[in-house]
């Protein structure tokens, strides 16, 4: 629903019935009268199509050309058309949702202020206005939330872009794309992990218990040797020792 459609809904359902009711009643105060007759001929100057003309004279319409925006601003005094170019920002869909509904809200709460401080208003326009404060509220630290997720999200983003142009620059051959699917095995990525590991165990062992065989037993435990690989450079997880 559009922001005319709702206020003259809410004008026809809310604040003119009992305006006009209120008109009628002979013992009407002249103060309390003139006051009811402007917030109506206000009113009706929405209804009867004159809302655009409320709002701000100028209007700013865009038209996309390619990786810019060409803002044309038509002023409201004189007619001219001024043109300017800005970035082309990214839609944030979500915040712009709420943005739209925390406008109506106020908007609401203002009308039913008006019919409130003009003393016509009854019991139930001061819980509605309560209810819709309270409302107005939630949506408002919603949008906090959503602006201040969107500035982390870009914060991070930044700094992986960063980290993956360092990355490529120090090792080129880390971003070349792989011919398969998965990590890659380890003899490939690190040739000389077995070879290390092999002597690792033979410095680091004992012979056999009956010496007739050419078995060797470690008294290094899996932890001592995971240790001892990552001190040499290796990259490799315990599980994967």
């Amino acid at each position: 629903m559009s922001c005319r459609n709702y206020m003259k809904e809410l004008h026809a359902q809310l604040v003119k019935p009992w305006l006009e009711t209120r008109l009628k009643m002979p013992t009407m105060p002249t103060h309390t009268k003139t006051k009811i007759q402007n917030v109506l001929g206000i009113r009706t100057d929405v209804e009867g199509g004159d809302y655009d003309e409320v709002q701000s004279t100028s209007r700013n319409e865009s038209v996309s050309t390619g990786q810019n925006i060409r803002k044309r601003k038509i002023c409201g005094n004189c007619g001219d058309t001024v043109y300017g170019t800005t970035k082309n920002v990214p839609s944030k869909p979500d915040q712009e949702t709420l943005m739209k509904k925390i406008g109506l809200l106020q908007q609401r709460i203002n009308i039913l202020t008006e019919v409130r401080d003009i003393s016509i208003a009854k019991d139930d326009v001061h819980d509605e206005i309560k209810k819709l404060r309270k409302e107005l509220k939630e949506e408002e630290k919603c949008l906090k939330k959503k602006r201040a997720f969107a500035k982390r999200a870009k914060k991070i983003r930044t700094k992986e872009k960063l980290e993956k142009t360092e990355r490529q620059k120090n090792n080129p051959a880390a971003t070349q794309p792989r011919t398969g699917p998965g990590q890659p095995p380890l003899v490939d990525s690190q040739p000389a992990l077995l070879e290390t590991i092999i002597n690792i165990a033979i410095h680091s062992s004992a012979a056999n218990e009956r010496r007739r065989t050419e078995i060797i037993r470690s008294y290094l435990t899996l932890s001592d040797l995971h240790e001892r690989l990552l001190l040499m450079g290796f990259q490799i997880s315990r599980s994967g020792t």
